[in-house]
Order: C-alpha cells, then sequence, then structure tokens
C-alpha cells in the first residue's frame, strides 16, 4: 500500500490506495424466457431452487450463476439443466434470462400462452 499525502492551505489530505491483486471478470448469456417452460419459470420465482444462485431480475427475468461442472442439478428441471451446460460450455459465468433476450436455435423454446 503506499500512501501520498498532500498539504494545502489548512488542509492536509491523506490518500490511501492499493494494488489490486486479481480482477475478477466474467461473461454471461443473454437468453429469452421463451427457452424454458413456464413450469421452469414458477420452479425460478419459488425461494427453493437447491443448488443454483438465482436472482429476480426485476419482472422480466432472472439472473443464474452458471454452478460447477460437478453440481448436483438433478433437481433441476431439464430444460434449464440443457441451458446451464449450453453456457458452461461457452464459458459464461452467468445467464441472464429477460422477456427480450435472444432466442436462438441451439435450445428449444416453450410456449408461454
Amino acid at each position: 500500500m503506499m500512501v501520498v499525502q498532500s498539504t494545502f492551505p489548512m488542509t492536509i489530505c491523506r490518500i490511501e490506495t492499493r494494488e489490486l491483486e486479481m480482477v475478477i471478470t466474467g461473461t454471461y448469456l443473454k437468453l429469452s424466457t421463451s427457452h424454458i417452460h413456464p413450469k421452469s419459470n414458477q420452479w425460478l420465482s419459488d425461494d427453493e431452487q437447491g443448488v443454483l444462485a438465482v436472482f429476480d431480475k426485476h419482472i422480466y427475468g432472472y439472473w443464474i450463476l452458471v454452478p460447477d461442472a460437478e453440481a448436483d442439478l438433478k433437481d433441476v428441471p431439464d430444460d434449464l439443466q440443457h441451458i446451464l451446460r449450453f453456457a458452461s460450455e461457452l464459458g459464461c459465468s452467468w445467464i441472464m434470462l429477460d422477456g427480450d433476450g435472444q432466442v436462438i436455435e441451439e435450445l428449444p423454446t416453450y410456449d408461454w400462452e
């Protein structure tokens, strides 16, 4: 840590700076919520997803942390497991499911009506 002191008329300013050891960044996959079944949407909105870290994205989607490859996903709906594997293969740390997200051919879509 480096400490810099400056003196101004009637004021002493002390600024502490430090070098960052590591900056952690990540990537996310933004997908349409049409890639999940309506029952999976309900499952995500419940408070007990178990192994997944899920955060509401206001009222139109979710942020989902992609778990480690060895995570036990047996209680996760199949459509979400497919999305999680797809995101992991792309090297993504997060999935953002959004009503206005991208629809891609590689994943199935579901009718919400």
